[in-house]
């Protein structure tokens, strides 16, 4: 049987309950925290799906993509796995081809 933070990643982020969103959200806002990234929305085309309006959506949106994924669930225990995905995220985007 799943546990409830397995059952999160697979289900999608339109049908998360608030609890799970504020569980991605918090997770969205340390990872932002942590990399000092803006309140702006530079990084929405290169992390989120087209739709977010901020850098802390987009963030958001990448995070329930890993949760989905791979189905790694944010939580404090994963919270350096998750800074270390994003951080190859970003430079593999920075680096020019």
């Amino acid at each position: 049987m799943k546990s409830n933070a397995q059952m999160i990643s697979t289900i999608p982020q339109g049908l998360l309950t608030p609890a799970e969103r504020r569980l991605i959200r918090n997770m969205a806002g340390a990872l932002c925290q942590a990399l000092a990234i803006s309140q702006g929305n530079d990084l929405v085309p290169v992390l989120g799906l087209g739709g977010e309006r901020t850098n802390l959506e987009a963030m958001a949106s990448w995070i329930h993509g890993v949760m989905v994924t791979e189905g790694i669930v944010p939580a404090r225990e994963t919270l350096s796995l998750f800074l270390a995905k994003v951080e190859r995220h970003l430079s593999a985007w920075r680096e020019p081809l």
